[in-house]
């Protein structure tokens, strides 16, 4: 099985850094366009409007694995990892369109979040079922390098 493209676009003048490179801060805010184009996709928007319930993301980890410039075209993909009831672990990838390498990943733990309860709650039918059946097909891949990962831990200085 192949990931599916959840979200496409181009680096943005506006995103680069003082070396003309992809700045690390808007690697998270294309993170963010991918996960809330996946999320309206899933239905997220009728689902909050006729429950109440969302997703609020908890956790991100972002591992930069190789460099984008302006103009680069870039596709995300969504694989999750683990997931109960109230909780979803996705691996995101942002991948070079034109010269297919993994640019970054972005792990993220989102909470199904009750808003009008102002807790953590399970999701609702159908969009368990729905997030249940994705969760299946992506079972039997491997999981990614990059899921599970957080910063090392270096020595403190006395």
């Amino acid at each position: 099985m192949e990931l599916e493209t959840i979200y496409s676009t181009t680096v943005q003048p506006d995103w680069l850094d003082m070396n003309d490179h992809m700045n690390e801060g808007y690697y998270g805010l294309a993170f963010g366009f991918a996960i809330d184009t996946m999320f309206i996709d899933w239905g997220l928007e009728a689902y909050l409007k006729e429950t109440g319930c969302t997703f609020y993301s908890a956790e991100t980890h972002i591992v930069y694995a190789q460099e984008l410039m302006k103009g680069d075209p870039i596709h995300f993909t969504a694989q999750i990892v683990g997931m109960d009831a109230k909780k979803i672990q996705i691996l995101y990838r942002m991948i070079h369109s034109e010269k297919g390498y993994l640019a970054a990943t972005a792990e993220t733990m989102h909470l199904h979040y009750d808003q009008n309860a102002s807790k953590v709650s399970p999701m609702l039918e159908p969009l368990y079922s729905k997030v249940l059946t994705i969760g299946q097909a992506h079972a039997h891949l491997p999981v990614p390098d990059q899921a599970g990962r957080a910063v090392k831990q270096l020595t403190r200085l006395k």
